[in-house]
């Protein structure tokens, strides 16, 4: 298995152990289950899976590459899989790391597909714009893997949302399983007289996100007469200009904020006691923040792109096209409380569309089918 660390590798480990798989999680990095636990809920602590490291020259290699690496680390982890087949012969390889080629055809989870020429643009560095070189490191790539591994067209593919889906098919990899990624933790029902009128963006604080176009979204909304708070909840991921540009803003004004590390418990109490989200990605993979917020009770606005607008149920109502739509469409929600009683209805009723129940079954029930 080569695993990912993020949620729904640790929940992919847990749907496997818990029915009945002897798991072993191969990586490039020690996992921290401790802390996985603390933040997504699972229990790998209680019932943890083997763990075998790659080399520790790869783990060097990696700690001191000026890039990421990405198609080379998964090259590195090819050639682990090959060995560790050699060496024990597992019976399911599973990769939580987009595609993989493994040595029997096995799972593979997409989150964005890694073939896929159609590139998020915060996914570009520098030596992407040199021609030559992407083939050239490509190609390297695959000799470090080495032969005798099966095509990761071989493996069954589930795919974290219908858009990821049909690119993963349009790069060559045929059809996907769509299995969307769980909410982790239960979240209170509280009444929306006890919310705040605060607007919460939940996720790293990047370009990509648009950071800056939604506190202009939600400026241009409150000087429509809008009493409105604007959270922003997680950890800058930016340059120093940009970061510099949002940090501003916040000083000059005194409804917005920047939260950064809040524990799992007091994100989870700050989203039941707000009323609306806010996301401004475009052409988003699947936008966990925003099935996080649905989840919590809150009505949440997105871009009409990417995956957000199948966890929005294609609700025109909240999904926009531009600036001066999202800024109209969160206006006509604060003004119109038949519109805010309809869409909190339809809040109410797909709650617990991406329970870890549904997530743990259909795992298992692929698993199960590979075997």
């Amino acid at each position: 298995m080569a695993g990912g660390g993020n949620s729904v590798t640790a929940w992919i480990l847990t749907a496997l152990i818990e029915s009945g798989w002897d798991v072993t999680l191969a990586s490039l990095h020690a996992p921290d289950f401790h802390g996985v636990d603390a933040f997504f809920g699972t229990r790998l602590r209680a019932a943890p899976p083997k763990v075998c490291l790659a080399p520790r020259a790869w783990r060097t290699l990696f700690r001191l590459l000026p890039t990421p690496g990405a198609f080379l680390e998964m090259a590195l982890m090819e050639r682990f899989a090959g060995q560790l087949h050699r060496e024990r012969g597992y019976d399911l390889y599973f990769s939580t790391n987009n595609e993989m080629r493994l040595p029997r055809p096995g799972l593979q989870y997409i989150h964005f597909p890694r073939h896929c020429l159609q590139r998020p643009p915060d996914d570009y560095r520098w030596h992407h714009r040199l021609p030559a070189l992407m083939p050239a490191y490509r190609s390297l790539a695959q000799w470090v893997a080495g032969p005798s591994l099966c095509a990761w067209q071989d493996n069954l593919a589930l795919a974290n949302s219908g858009f990821v889906a049909n690119l993963y098919r349009k790069c060559g990899g045929g059809e996907a399983e769509v299995v969307h990624p769980p909410v982790a933790g239960a979240f209170p029902d509280v009444e929306w007289s006890n919310r705040r009128d605060r607007v919460i963006a939940l996720g790293r604080i990047h370009r990509s996100k648009r950071v800056l176009e939604m506190i202009e979204i939600v400026k241009r909304v409150r000087e429509r007469g809008h009493d409105l708070e604007f959270w922003l909840l997680g950890a800058f991921d930016c340059d120093e200009n940009y970061r510099g540009a949002i940090t501003s803003e916040c000083s000059d004004s005194s409804w917005l904020r920047v939260i950064e590390n809040l524990d799992r418990g007091g994100l989870i109490d700050l989203l039941s006691h707000s009323r609306y989200g806010l996301h401004a990605m475009e052409e988003e993979h699947f936008g966990m923040g925003i099935a996080e917020m649905r989840e919590a009770g809150m009505i949440v606005l997105a871009p009409n792109s990417g995956g957000p607008p199948e966890i929005l149920n294609h609700d025109p109502r909240v999904l926009f096209e531009s600036m001066d739509g999202a800024v109209e469409k969160l206006s006509a929600v604060l003004g119109d409380s038949q519109l805010r009683n309809d869409l909190l209805e339809g809040v109410t009723k797909s709650r617990g569309r991406f329970s870890i129940s549904s997530f743990v079954s259909q795992v298992a029930r692929h698993a199960a089918a590979m075997a």
